[in-house]
């Protein structure tokens, strides 16, 4: 039986996969350590900037995993650099040491102790050198907090363990040179050394065995079975890349629509053949491949998803443009839970003579809703729907294309909105006229132009 996702819960978790990996050998942890321990995992990641990378994402990770696995999931995520806007509070006294901080830069510390030089082997860094927020720096530093936490309850070998798999939920990385991320991991193990030990062939594929199972649990919505619940965990990112979503109905047009483009980018150019790595017979080969496949048809349907959002943000921000400005989402398009009409509910039926390709799929998540219901967005998108059921799969990824144009102020939005049927463009203003009733008139004039 799985623990609760709770404080409690990430107690028992930690005390539980400790206690197994240690079988009986070595210090036992008191109490007291496990309750600090897991206070401080605890207030990390229930932090207000994290949405998808929280408590629950801990819980839905270890399920499953063999206990080295889980010890690294609950430290995996600890320090989530870019996100918490640097360390949490708690956590920088513990690794203040380890990095530098210059011109708004991390830079891995000259002189590491020689924990932290292990770990540095272990990602491939060099002591001094600049680390990425996309290249493994919170992941690193993840690691370098769980090895200092459990060194005193574990052997150097399953400390190096713990680290080469919080290293290899780095995610979406190619092969270089030829060689497999799982590949090169299993020859920086090889480099480590316990005075004179070194680890053996068969420590180094329990070890890689160990960092795919953890690597591709991480990812592991990518292979949901249902497009609702892939969106779900993905609109769970948007305010986490994009904080000013987290004012709730406060943030603008505009700033929805750059939060969304800026995941459909990321989406369509994904490749799925990196998401998820294969160790020898782990996952097998039938598992390995239907995962890639669920995962190349996630992208594909959430990509077309995201374009119908994006198309319907963008008429809503030409019109909101052309009218006097752009300003909070809720003021032209109905406060939610609010009692107030909704934009979506004003508008008429489309009568299509010939009703443009599309994804059943897409079409259905956009009308019915994701599964759950973030904070910023609701979960049914109506507008969206209609645009995509007007455009279909590949005019949406025109306008966007058309879009573009204006963002990089070669065009501007009436030109934007003149490519759209004129009916349908015109339906939507004068519902916008009944939402934002102080524009009534300027959306008149927009009608009558």
């Amino acid at each position: 039986m799985s623990p609760p996702v709770s404080v409690s819960g990430l107690a028992q978790l930690l005390a539980q996969s400790l206690e197994e990996v240690r079988a009986g050998r070595g210090t036992a942890p008191s109490a007291q350590d496990i309750e600090s321990a897991t206070f401080l995992a605890y207030q990390a990641m229930t932090g207000r900037s994290r949405d998808y990378h929280g408590l629950a994402h801990i819980f839905a990770v270890a399920e499953g995993l063999p206990a080295l696995a889980r010890l690294a999931t609950v430290y995996h995520d600890i320090v989530y650099f870019h996100v918490d806007g640097g360390f949490p509070p708690s956590v920088s006294t513990r690794l203040g040491d380890v990095v530098e901080l210059r011109d708004n830069k991390v830079f891995l510390t000259a002189k590491p102790d020689a924990l932290v030089s292990d770990l540095a082997t272990i990602f491939g860094f060099t002591p001094g050198q600049e680390l990425s927020p996309f290249g493994g720096l919170s992941e690193f530093l993840s690691a370098a907090l769980a090895v200092r936490e459990l060194t005193p309850f574990l052997s150097k070998q399953d400390l190096w363990a713990v680290a080469a798999c919080i290293e290899a939920t780095v995610p979406f990385r190619k092969e270089t040179q030829g060689n497999t991320q799982d590949a090169q991991l299993g020859k920086r193990l090889a480099l480590l050394r316990d005075g004179a030990a070194a680890l053996s062939p068969q420590d180094i594929e329990r070890i890689q065995v160990l960092a795919v199972q953890l690597a591709n649990a991480d990812v592991q919505s990518f292979a949901q079975e249902d497009l609702g619940d892939f969106l779900e965990d993905t609109w769970k990112l948007l305010p986490e890349t994009n904080p000013e979503l987290q004012k709730v109905g406060a943030y603008s047009i505009r700033k929805f629509r750059e939060g969304l483009g800026r995941m459909e980018g990321f989406l369509s150019n994904l490749d799925p053949g990196v998401i998820y790595r294969q160790h020898g017979t782990t996952p097998s080969a039938a598992n390995f491949a239907a995962m890639r496949e669920r995962a190349a048809n996630n992208l594909r349907r959430a990509t077309d998803y995201l374009r119908a959002k994006i198309v319907a943000m963008c008429v809503l921000e030409g019109l909101a443009e052309l009218t006097g400005g752009d300003g909070p989402i809720s003021y032209f398009t109905g406060a939610a839970d609010s009692g107030q009409t909704q934009v979506h509910q004003l508008l008429h039926p489309l009568t299509l003579a010939a009703p443009p390709p599309l994804d059943a799929d897409v079409l259905r998540v956009l009308t019915v809703g994701r599964h759950g219901q973030s904070r910023f967005d609701t979960a049914a998108s109506p507008l969206a729907a209609h645009f995509y059921t007007l455009l279909g799969s590949a005019g949406v990824a025109q306008q966007v294309v058309r879009a573009r144009d204006v963002y990089a102020a070669k065009q501007d939005w009436k030109w934007f909105l003149s490519g759209l049927p004129r009916d349908v463009v015109v339906d939507v203003a004068q519902a916008m006229s009944q939402v934002a009733v102080v524009r009534k008139e300027r959306f008149q004039e927009f009608i009558n132009g």
